[in-house]
């Protein structure tokens, strides 16, 4: 939100800043997704910084370089969530370009020096140097991106398809962008719409963002919708600057439908998560727990068994490297979605058992259910120790001498 408001700023003034600023904070996409500590939220934002400091080494004569300098380490720094930031490298430049050659230069050697420190850092802590260290450890396959293209798996088709559907975080999307144009068409040179406002190079942005994602990603990755958050800021730059000519007219009525876009989203969204089990009164669990003594924990429910096994740990959890499910032929992705070795609720003998509401979810193992009638099988119910009840979730003691109902 902030660097949406900073490069509005820049490009168009305050009014345009102050408007990219506000449509950022009520996108949908933005309400649900940017506000996940995840790779899809924190890259934009690098993206952004690197953007705007490239725009002002362009108009600063005298800290030209070191600004260009930064959008290069704006870049490198973003190398620490995913490193496929360096795809947005042609907009940096392109904003950047009155800086000169001697700004590239400094750029490069912005992008270099943190680079230099990412690697160290790695080679210091074990990690792998070409892999960032925020990112999910995925192996990847290379394909033909206009072999695998399909309209009906592009971006654009699901705009469309979510632009009336209230639980869709692309709901409303297209009408307010459509609004936004004509209204450009209508306030502006009609020749020109875009001259004299910064609006070129939120267009160009937004451009190779489309070509990117409706067919660079193809390479080597499936099209999750969270991709999306990457041309939030564009996006809302393209829209703010038509607004900011009529900002207390035309500026609310925008604003307004992408705030009840996300109002209407987020409600959806939280209903079919389960929210208030998988999220609250898990949440509530797990602090219950963290006061007593470090054991394992058995959850009937996947969600909570994943979540539970990951915020109770003690020491940092392996995650094996994995292959896209999406990239997969339909015969590997069924066996992909089996979990091998199933938890054995053996194991959980002097630990901790966790009864609550279970709501099976898309995405669970395929052999989840099997797991799940060992819980209830091998579990000796009648002798735990009852610890703490929380609402609908109880959590017991299974004692360490107590063995498993076999």
């Amino acid at each position: 939100v902030l660097v949406a408001g900073l490069i509005g700023r820049e490009i168009g003034g305050p009014w345009v800043g102050l408007i990219a600023a506000a449509l950022v904070a009520a996108a949908p996409m933005e309400v649900i997704m940017g506000t996940r500590l995840r790779p899809d939220a924190l890259m934009p934002a690098f993206v952004g910084l690197a953007v705007w400091s490239a725009l002002r080494a362009g108009r600063s004569s005298r800290r030209g370089i070191w600004w260009a300098a930064a959008a290069g380490a704006a870049l490198g720094a973003g190398w620490f969530v995913r490193e496929s930031i360096f795809v947005m490298a042609p907009v940096v430049i392109f904003a950047g370009r009155r800086a000169g050659p001697r700004g590239l230069a400094a750029g490069v050697a912005g992008v270099g020096a943190v680079a230099t420190l990412v690697a160290g850092l790695a080679i210091v802590s074990g990690a792998s140097v070409g892999r960032p260290f925020l990112a999910a450890p995925t192996e990847t396959i290379w394909r033909n991106p206009l072999a695998v293209y399909s309209w009906d798996d592009s971006y654009l088709a699901r705009a469309l398809r979510g632009a009336l559907d209230p639980g869709h975080p692309l709901f409303l999307l297209l009408p307010a962008v459509g609004v936004a144009a004509l209204i450009m068409l209508v306030t502006g040179n009609r020749r020109r719409p875009l001259a004299g406002a910064g609006g070129a190079l939120a267009v160009a942005w937004l451009a190779w963002i489309v070509i990117y994602l409706e067919l660079g990603v193809l390479v080597n990755l499936d099209k999750p919708l969270r991709f999306l958050t990457l041309a939030s800021i564009p996006l809302a730059l393209a829209m703010a600057v038509p607004l900011a000519r009529r900002p207390a007219l035309l500026a609310p009525v925008v604003i307004g439908l992408a705030l009840v876009a996300a109002v209407m989203a987020t409600e959806a969204r939280a209903k079919a998560e389960a929210r208030d089990r998988d999220v609250l009164l898990l949440n509530r669990v797990v602090s219950e727990l963290r006061g007593r003594d470090a054991a394992p924990v058995l959850a009937e429910s996947f969600v909570w068994h994943r979540k539970l096994e990951t915020w109770l740990a003690d020491e940092r959890l392996p995650v094996r490297a994995v292959v896209d499910p999406a990239l997969l032929e339909p015969r590997q992705r069924r066996l992909r979605r089996m979990l091998e070795p199933l938890p054995d609720p053996s194991q959980y003998r002097g630990g901790y058992v966790v009864a609550a509401p279970v709501s099976v979810r898309r995405g669970w193992p395929a052999n989840w259910r099997i797991y799940r009638r060992e819980v209830r099988r091998r579990v000796p119910w009648a002798l735990l120790e009852q610890e703490a009840v929380d609402g609908r979730a109880t959590s017991y003691r299974w004692p360490a001498d107590v063995p498993p109902a076999d």
